[in-house]
């Protein structure tokens, strides 16, 4: 690390008043924070490709580890196991909902070192039998692929009517349910708005009703607002992202407006990169800043051969947080090209310095002056713990000391951090070694990785000695 020694640092520090404190190498004094003779130490920043949580590649249907991620070739290990899951895998009877589902998939996500990202479906042979049996309106329909033949011997597939209010219904019951249930878990990286359409994707592309000729029906504008504010209410905690082909319905700006991010089952296909106009027109280009961008690959065999430099430059103009592989190989060839694009997606956190006494009062406050840069695309839409963490080098007590910094507000650029932490408990006089951390807020232990050298086996970045008084 580079420390250089400077003789008078005058910092403001908002709130923060005393008297001047002789014995100690800093004062405060009128709201002003004078540090004498104080190490501004600049740690070295790395290129290494982070896992950190809630951003990065994807695992699809599956965890870091699992036979079907072992068998494709050069996957990275990822931060979000992304699931998806049929209405009537979640509520097999009516009224009976499969919590244990979702319960098992967090479990085994924690073990592996992921969170959860997850996504509801409403539509063909993922509807339970029990509702075909009881609703009165839906609709026959053929799926035939864009260019394919229709074949006479095709089955007609079951479609629910999506503004029928009985499906709706049933729609608000389970998103509540579950959202009761899993709204503030603490593992549960982010959920679609989705239910709608294909895969719930929010379009009924490729269907044809038996009896119309036409597409299955979307929601009505008003319909589908009550859909995006039941996730709105009933999981109110968790990040939400709604698929941009909503916006045919102008579904997609309501929920953006709520608070939601969007993401892209299409990465890849040519409307990708006509998708910076659409949001410019529709008013959403800095949609990004407050709801986390997601993308897939929109078709196996194109992604295969796919040009991986300029959709993943596409992805990340757009401010990409992750991104998922469907579970595809990837070349030896685009292996450098996958790991450019995981330095820059999603949050890149780089401490530029830290200034900070060599010594103060067990009495006083310590004050702390950090520079972060975020030289990643987006913020982390998650407020983690920015730590002071104090450890005496003769009893080994330690002392987590929790600054007040919004890291959900950090957008790419710099960010200043200053603050005259109090000791909450009694602080023994004696030489410490200090560290900071980024901490999980429920686990309160670290788990975001610096763009620095210097992180510690337990987490920590070891910075400097503080003696206290």
């Amino acid at each position: 690390m580079d420390v250089i020694r400077r003789n008078i640092l005058k910092l403001a520090v908002t709130g923060v008043a005393g008297s001047l404190l002789s014995k100690n190498s800093y004062s405060l004094s009128n709201s002003i924070l004078i540090l004498a003779d104080t190490p501004i130490i600049k740690p070295k920043e790395i290129r290494d490709v982070l896992l950190n949580p809630d951003m990065g590649y994807e695992t699809f249907y599956c965890f870091n580890g699992d036979e079907k991620f072992r068998e494709t070739k050069n996957y990275p290990n990822c931060s979000i196991a992304y699931f998806r899951y049929n209405w009537k895998s979640l509520e097999p009877a009516e009224g009976q909902y499969n919590f244990e589902l979702i319960d098992n998939h967090l479990k085994k996500a924690r073990d592996n070192g992921q969170n959860l990202a997850i996504r509801f479906m409403a539509y063909f042979d993922g509807i339970p039998k029990w509702f075909q049996k009881k609703a009165t309106r839906y609709h026959m329909c053929y799926f035939k692929p864009k260019g394919a033949k229709q074949k006479a011997s095709e089955r007609l597939r079951w479609s629910p009517d999506y503004n029928d209010p009985y499906f709706l219904e049933r729609q608000e019951q389970l998103i509540k349910a579950f959202g009761e249930k899993f709204n503030n878990h603490p593992d549960m990286s982010y959920l679609d708005i989705g239910h709608i359409g294909n895969s719930g994707e929010w379009h009924t592309s490729n269907t044809i009703v038996n009896a119309t000729g036409k597409k299955v029906p979307m929601p009505t504008l008003t319909n589908a607002k009550k859909i995006i504010d039941w996730y709105r209410r009933y999981w109110g905690s968790v990040p939400k992202k709604i698929p941009v082909q909503s916006a045919k319905i102008r579904a997609l700006d309501y929920a953006i407006a709520s608070g939601a991010g969007w993401r892209w089952d299409g990465l890849g296909y040519g409307y990708t990169y006509k998708l910076p106009e659409m949001l410019k027109k529709l008013g959403l280009q800095e949609a990004w800043k407050k709801g986390p961008v997601s993308f897939e690959p929109g078709n196996r065999k194109l992604w295969q051969k796919v040009n991986y430099k300029k959709v993943f430059g596409a992805a990340l103009d757009m401010h990409s947080t992750t991104c998922h592989g469907k579970m595809l190989d990837i070349a030896d060839s685009n292996i450098e090209l996958l790991d450019d694009f995981l330095r820059t997606c999603g949050y890149r956190l780089v401490l530029r310095s830290l200034k900070i006494p060599s010594s103060v009062d067990a009495k006083s406050r310590l004050p702390v002056d950090l520079l972060f840069e975020n030289v990643g695309v987006a913020p982390p839409y998650k407020d983690y713990l920015l730590s002071i963490r104090l450890i005496n080098s003769a009893t080994n007590k330690k002392i987590v000391l929790n600054t007040n910094a919004k890291l959900s507000s950090w957008l790419p650029g710099e960010h200043h951090v200053l603050e005259a932490l109090e000791f909450s408990v009694n602080v023994e006089p004696g030489e410490y070694d200090l560290a900071i951390g980024i901490l999980d807020p429920f686990y309160k232990i670290p788990e975001v990785s610096l763009a620095v050298e210097g992180r510690g086996a337990d987490g920590w970045y070891r910075m400097t000695r503080l003696k206290v008084m």
